[in-house]
């Protein structure tokens, strides 16, 4: 009997190592900050990654449970050993994870410089992901748009979007500002559009993350978020 206890102890203190805790009491140690961000997608089928700190693409293949139920932007400071990468995208064992507070990743002051313009200046095309939060659950229903959007940014800080012929959003183009902290490849947009100020139009901060060819745009209208993934063309 003892050595069973002693077993299920052993099994119980396993497990906790390999979950992810909900304490911002951390001390991110180098490349092990993360944003959860949208994979591609087949269909309706869809998968999350890992932006790295150092901006590489990561997929934790183990120790992060329901790991593809995390609602993306979700920032986590991760420990973890590498495997092989494919396509571009790194496979990773996580030993210990932890949630991460936004400062770790946008000190104060954030800043505004040529930077971060410079590496999403180009033409993006992709999916829009739509997040309904469903009545009296934590659940969302997700959706893919099943047309695509084009985003224009050009290097004197104006856009052009040719947008989705249902849903949002709509087409449009004007003018947008960037604000980043340490990290160039995570910030805050701004659009302002030149002839429409409603929500339907890109209007108003997003939050970005720009890994080699691929932009993520992510905000929230009315409690529904939405998360852009384009790739440069």
């Amino acid at each position: 009997m003892k050595k069973i206890v002693i077993g299920f102890c052993v099994v119980v203190a396993v497990a906790a190592m390999f979950s992810c805790s909900t304490s911002e009491n951390i001390s991110p140690s180098k490349n092990s900050l993360g944003i959860v961000v949208p994979g591609s997608s087949n269909g309706n089928n869809s998968f999350n990654l890992l932006m790295l700190k150092d901006g590489r693409t990561a997929n934790p293949v183990s120790g992060i449970p329901n790991f593809g139920s995390i609602t993306l932007g979700t920032k986590l400071s991760i420990s973890f050993t590498e495997g092989s990468t494919r396509n571009g995208i790194i496979d990773i064992h996580v030993s210990k994870c932890n949630s991460a507070n936004d400062s770790s990743f946008t000190p104060n002051p954030t800043v505004k410089d040529s930077t971060s313009l410079d590496s999403l200046v180009g033409t993006y095309s992709g999916h829009v992901y739509k997040f309904v939060p469903s009545p009296n659950t934590k659940d969302t229903t997700r959706t893919i748009s099943s047309d695509t959007l084009s985003l224009t940014l050009r290097n004197n800080n104006t856009y052009t979007c040719t947008g989705l012929a249902t849903g949002y959003p709509e087409t449009g183009s004007g003018k947008f500002s960037l604000s980043h902290g340490t990290f160039f490849w995570y910030g805050t947009i701004i659009f302002k559009d030149d002839h429409n100020h409603s929500n339907t139009v890109l209007n108003g901060p997003f939050v970005y993350y720009v890994n080699r060819r691929v932009l993520n745009l992510n905000t929230t209208i009315n409690g529904i978020h939405y998360s852009f993934y384009l790739r440069k063309n």
